[in-house]
């Protein structure tokens, strides 16, 4: 199963934010026994490296290298970003997000503001939700 990762999971995991870490290092095991394809986008890593100046950036950046082995990264299509500006979402980069988990054909996206993509053509679940389905 391909799964697409919001940026607030990898904040989450990178910047071991409480109380929601432990569920996004379960999401990142999963990754690294290979049960699961982690899917991210370009721009979760750099938004993760700008929130991460708020905690100890060193640690942030080992973190986010720690788990590029078994993850894709994936690149922001000009495309993109320019539809993204006519979209009827409210926001922005999440619009982007899905975009980008349609474009690499993910089965589904991992968030916890579910209520953000609610627009969204492809399946939404919180890690709680996700891991009820495995």
């Amino acid at each position: 199963m391909k799964i697409f990762l919001d940026t607030n999971i990898l904040i989450d995991f990178v910047c071991k934010r409480q109380p929601f870490y432990n569920d996004a290092k379960r999401i990142f095991a999963l990754g690294h026994i290979g049960q699961i394809v982690i899917l991210l986008s370009s721009l979760s890593i750099v938004n993760s490296m700008y929130i991460g100046k708020k905690y100890e950036l060193t640690v942030v950046r080992q973190r986010i290298k720690s788990i590029l082995p078994f993850v894709s990264v994936l690149d922001l299509p000009s495309d993109v970003v320019i539809m993204a500006l006519d979209s009827q979402w409210k926001d922005y980069e999440d619009y982007v997000q899905t975009q980008s988990a349609l474009e690499s054909c993910a089965d589904c996206i991992i968030t916890r503001n579910k209520k953000d993509f609610n627009l969204s053509s492809i399946p939404v679940y919180t890690v709680e939700e996700f891991m009820s389905l495995l």
